[in-house]
């Protein structure tokens, strides 16, 4: 099947961008897991999918940043 590639805009009409969340006020973007696993923001290319990362462990309250593949 043909993949179709469209822009979603979260309370915004016509988003510039593939993902949008729009507010009057704050906005906020929650990424849930279970207590003793870990949410994680990923940046890639087609090359290298996960090749910067922002991971939060849940089970020790702990956050880190992956660059380039290496904390």
């Amino acid at each position: 099947f043909p993949v179709t590639i469209c822009d979603l805009g979260i309370g915004i009409a016509s988003p510039a961008y593939p993902l949008v969340v729009n507010a009057a006020a704050s906005s906020q973007i929650q990424i849930r897991a279970g207590n003793t696993s870990d949410s994680a923001l990923l940046f890639g290319d087609p090359d290298a999918p996960a090749i910067g990362r922002i991971t939060y462990a849940h089970a020790i309250d702990s956050m880190s940043f992956m660059v380039n593949g290496s904390n």
